[in-house]
């Protein structure tokens, strides 16, 4: 049984919405809840520039994504709040900052991270890895 709630990293939301990866889109159809840090739009946004940049993305069709990842209905969390656990994270499992403070947030509520990148999914025991 998969539990109702979880982190998700920003590959997750990239995949599912620029990639159309069904293995991303299944992971955020199977649960309730979903946990992110405040630095996943930043994280977002930046992917979804850079696919315009290269032009994978049409700017219609990015800019259509960035709204509706602003409509999404996710439990966001300060990363104010988890310096402390992402730094110890980041420097005891050799991630950066960033990855660490997912990693950090879902050993902290002890729920699966959901993620579509190899390193971060082998940084915790309990992830769920979207290929």
């Amino acid at each position: 049984m998969t539990p109702a709630t979880a982190v998700f990293d920003a590959s997750v939301f990239v995949r599912a919405a620029v990639d159309r990866l069904p293995d991303a889109t299944s992971a955020l159809a199977r649960r309730d809840s979903w946990i992110v840090p405040d630095l996943m739009y930043p994280e977002a946004l930046n992917a979804a520039t850079t696919y315009w940049r290269v032009g994978r993305l049409s700017r219609p069709r990015a800019e259509e994504i960035v709204a509706e990842w602003r409509l999404l209905d996710l439990d966001v969390r300060s990363t104010r709040m988890l310096a402390a656990a992402a730094f110890a994270v980041a420097v005891d499992r050799g991630l950066t900052a960033y990855d660490a403070c997912y990693v950090a947030l879902a050993e902290a509520e002890q729920v699966p991270l959901v993620t579509a990148d190899r390193r971060l999914a082998a940084a915790t025991a309990n992830a769920e890895l979207v290929a």
